[in-house]
Order: C-alpha cells, then sequence, then structure tokens
C-alpha cells in the first residue's frame, strides 16, 4: 500500500500521509528556505528528494513515484507521475542523517527527464491562467524485521538549485500513528525478499 510521503499544493509546502493534511509536520523554518523554489522552473538535474527513514524499514525497490501537475476550479487538470530513481551521491547529507536511521536520495529517473519538462511547460502556461501546481511524492515501505515496530516516523527532504542544501518537507511523520493493527500491517509489511 503506498504512502503519501509529502504533498505541494500550490507549490507551497503541505505535506499528507493517507490522505489526511499533517501541517504541523511541515517546519515553519522550512517556508523561508523555499521561498524560491518552484518545481515548474527548477533545474531538474539538481532536484534531489531524500527519504530519512528507521533502520529496521525499507522503501521497496522502485515503488518511489512523483506525482505532477495542476488544479484549477474551472480548467482540466493536469497529472503526471514519474518514477524517483535511487542517487547514490552522499554529499550534503551530514546535517539529516540520524542515528538508527537511513537516508535515501531520489531523481526523477533519467528517462522521465524531458516528459518532466514538457509537463512544467504546460504547468507555466496553466498557472497563468490560475491553476494551482501540485507535486506529490509516494512511496511503498516495508519492514526487515517480523515484528511491527510501535511507530516509523518518516521525514522527506527535498534539494534543489534555489535551496542551500537539503530542506525538511515532513518531519518524523509516524506512518503508524492513528492506524489500528491490521492497517500497519499492511502499511508496512515484511519486505518480499526476506
Amino acid at each position: 500500500m503506498a504512502i503519501s510521503i509529502c504533498k505541494l499544493r500550490g507549490f507551497l509546502c503541505l505535506v499528507a500521509l493517507l490522505s489526511l493534511t499533517a501541517c504541523a509536520h511541515f517546519p515553519v523554518t522550512s517556508m523561508y528556505k523555499l521561498r524560491n523554489f518552484n518545481p515548474a522552473t527548477t533545474n531538474v538535474d539538481q532536484l534531489r528528494f531524500a527519504v530519512r527513514i528507521p533502520d529496521d524499514s525499507r522503501i521497496e525497490m522502485d515503488s518511489l513515484w512523483l506525482f505532477l501537475g495542476t488544479e484549477h476550479n474551472e480548467r482540466a487538470p493536469l497529472h503526471e507521475e514519474y518514477k524517483l530513481e535511487p542517487v547514490h551521491d552522499r554529499r550534503t547529507l551530514n546535517e539529516i542523517e540520524r542515528p538508527a536511521t537511513k537516508v535515501n536520495v531520489y531523481r526523477v529517473a533519467l528517462k522521465d527527464v524531458d516528459r518532466f519538462n514538457r509537463l512544467r511547460e504546460k504547468i507555466r502556461l496553466e498557472k497563468s491562467h490560475g491553476a494551482d501546481g501540485t507535486l506529490e511524492v509516494k512511496a511503498d515501505v516495508c519492514r526487515v524485521t517480523a515484528e511491527l515496530p510501535p511507530r516509523i516516523p518518516i521525514s522527506t527532504f527535498v534539494n534543489a538549485s534555489e535551496t542551500s542544501g537539503y530542506v525538511t518537507l515532513l518531519r518524523d511523520v509516524d506512518m503508524l500513528d492513528g492506524v489500528d493493527r491490521e492497517t500497519a500491517l499492511k502499511l508496512s509489511p515484511i519486505c518480499e525478499d526476506l
């Protein structure tokens, strides 16, 4: 089951988890750091997403997706999805690494960059007609232990040409908060290759 681990609407950050807005987990300090960031114009070659999860969890291979588009009350929405692929560049991660966690870094898959740029041109046109841009990152998370942990805190970050290092989008949101055990087991099943 995929969870939404970051959602930007109007390109102001709102964080969504299981379709519920969790604005309290978006640091106020990030608003200033993201003041110049715009997914519709940022340099896609430098755009990176980082996800910090506990050591006893893992993001399933090929399960991280970026959804980009627009919403407008009077115009047809645009929506496309893009696979995010891992990047093995560990530079500038020191500030977001924590004990007993791992940080994975992703970029728009190289095969999708041209399509991503074409959609961004359409988004710029739609924004000139009053549309809001939307950006959402979704992932499937599994656990590497048989026992379900009491919590699975997830943090997400963005690094772009307009930012100075990684900026927190979502800080330590427990993906199991407020769900019953059956739902928690579906949200974080045991990894298939274990």
